[in-house]
């Protein structure tokens, strides 16, 4: 295999052959080389994407590997992520399993929705504030939404309730009237407080039966009736027309004629003022006062109900009166709200059709996790799981960990992992990922590429990956380039996996003065270093009489301390 690459992600230049003569080759560089560089740059080549130098965008990029004098496909080139790579995408970051593409583009698409949500939210949050320095909770209201509008869910909540403002819902009995000023917290606590619902009640009733006996208004034609008609009055241009309303007053036999909304609004404001300065309609409310108790919070409270004594009859029903804030907020930024269900859908659709991709890996990850529990040592166990998304309400394949037989949330078990134990655990995905390839393969070689896939594991799992290797290399055609900067772990794979690499597959990378890489065999792979050290020192070599100073230091140490 002929690797041809001119500034790709750093690398200024490399030229030359990886021989392959058993299937696979090992490199070694230093870290700051280029092995990272290479494996995404060969990654890119894989996914079809343009090779490109981050660092120097201006330089023109060229990248080419071939076998023989052509060109491979790009479908037999498998970059293997590293594990670091594998927390980019956030493999372990939430339960749901699926192959990194697959969870990276089901991630991005939730990301979009969440952020419309969010801004969204933060509008509807605004604006119920009204200008108010006071903290409001955007995941309460939020939650209060989807309770009181929705079906239990937040789009459901801004789907009904555009439905309110497109349908014109009467929120003029909250005129004047602040969201805080009766739902902060403090506050909403006294207004459920064992007693309160009851005298609120009892207010509600004498009002009501106040205000059927008013100069013209009845049971049939309320209050509420008389505001509604104003509101339409008003919209529709009825007083600008010239027009007039007449109105029958019982009490003297004589017809009103409102001619003008202030007409109106002054007849409906003298008709509620003397209700409520009747002995019965005051006592009800210092009843009201006398419940909520005679804390800060609730003198507050009953100063804001005492100059909306309508609103306080409407609040018999709680959730009534939040709903008319959160249409009220909402018809602020309608537009925003309909745009939001546009892109939820989207999502939803988009969402969906990726799930069904990740319902079609649940067999092989099926097959990884069994593989991966056989031959790799982790203090724990897994299981796939449906779980239920919150967006599509589909049930999506979950990974679930055990320990000691019971199910553990992956964020804690990850705070008890060590590193080394972490970093086995994405061979899960390693795993997967070739026994997808081998699958495919369909009897052409494939070439598959490692970036120190063993970094920071135990002696033990580091050992059950070579022989992982061995077992499936030998089984299928397959070619097999394994980067590393663990000088320890180069000699382990050479001479345990002999029938793999031969010695002259076994490179080092060096970069020379211009900054272009170069490869040349390693050498001494298969000598025992302590008896090079020895013929070389009694030869007179100065450079490994050199090189075995630090190692008899520690050797003396040992000794004599």
């Amino acid at each position: 295999m002929h690797i041809y690459c001119e500034n790709c992600r750093g690398i200024k230049r490399l030229d030359d052959e990886v021989p392959l003569k058993r299937g696979g080759a090992i490199i070694y560089a230093s870290n700051g080389t280029f092995k990272t560089s290479l494996l995404r740059t060969l990654a890119d080549y894989a996914d079809g994407k343009q090779p490109k130098d981050v660092l120097h965008p201006s330089r023109i990029s060229r990248f080419d590997v071939t076998e023989d004098g052509v060109s491979i496909p790009c479908d037999r080139i498998h970059a293997i992520a590293h594990p670091g790579e594998l927390r980019e995408c956030q493999f372990f970051s939430s339960t749901m399993l699926a192959s990194p593409k697959l969870k990276e583009n089901y991630l991005d698409v939730r990301k979009a929705s969440d952020e419309a949500r969010k801004s969204l939210l933060d509008a509807i949050v605004s604006n119920l504030k009204a200008g108010s320095r006071a903290r409001l909770d955007a995941d309460g209201i939020a939650s209060e939404i989807a309770r009181i509008c929705g079906d239990g869910s937040f789009q459901c909540g801004i789907a009904c309730m555009v439905k309110y403002v497109e349908g014109d819902y009467d929120t003029s009995f909250l005129d004047g009237a602040d969201y805080l000023e009766l739902f902060a917290a403090t506050k909403e606590k006294l207004l459920v407080k064992p007693g309160v619902a009851e005298n609120i009640k009892e207010y509600s009733d004498t009002l009501g039966t106040i205000l059927e006996k008013t100069h013209f208004l009845t049971i049939e034609f309320s209050h509420a009736d008389l505001q509604s008609l104003e509101k339409v009055l008003v919209k529709c241009g009825f007083f600008e027309a010239g027009h007039s309303l007449t109105l029958h007053d019982r009490e003297s036999d004589t017809l009103i004629v409102c001619s003008t909304k202030d007409d109106l609004r002054r007849l409906v404001a003298q008709e509620l003022e003397r209700a409520f300065g009747t002995d019965e309609v005051r006592s009800r409310f210092e009843i009201v006062g006398k419940a909520l108790g005679s804390t800060q919070a609730a003198n507050q409270l009953k100063e804001t109900l005492s100059s909306h004594q309508l609103l306080l009859a409407r609040m018999t029903d709680l959730d009534e009166v939040k709903k008319g804030f959160f249409i009220r907020a909402i018809a602020q930024v309608v537009d925003m709200a309909k745009e939001y269900l546009i892109e939820y859908d989207a999502c939803k659709d988009e969402l969906r059709n990726i799930r069904k991709k990740i319902e079609g890996e649940r067999q092989e990850w099926q097959r990884a996790i069994d593989t991966f529990m056989t031959r790799f040592s982790v203090p724990f166990s897994m299981r796939i799981e449906n779980r239920v998304d919150v967006v599509t309400g589909d049930a999506m394949p979950s990974l679930v960990f055990m320990h000691d037989e019971d199910e553990v949330a992956h964020d804690a078990l990850f705070r008890c992992l060590s590193t080394g134990e972490e970093n086995a655990l994405f061979l899960l995905h390693v795993v997967f990922e070739i026994g997808r390839i081998m699958d495919a393969s369909a009897g052409v070689t494939q070439y598959l590429l490692f970036d120190d896939p063993v970094d920071s594991f135990d002696y033990r799992n580091k050992y059950a990956f070579v022989e992982y290797i061995r077992d499936f290399s030998e089984a299928a055609n397959v070619s097999i380039v394994i980067l590393t900067h663990n000088y320890d772990f180069l000699r382990t794979l050479a001479l345990r996996l002999d029938k793999l690499f031969d010695r002259n597959d076994v490179l080092l990378c060096e970069r020379d003065a211009s900054g272009g890489l170069s490869l040349r065999h390693a050498n001494y792979l298969r000598y025992n270093v302590l008896v090079q050290w020895r013929k070389k020192i009694a030869q007179g070599n100065e450079l490994a009489t050199l090189a075995a100073i630090p190692f008899v230091r520690e050797l003396c140490e040992i000794r004599d301390g």
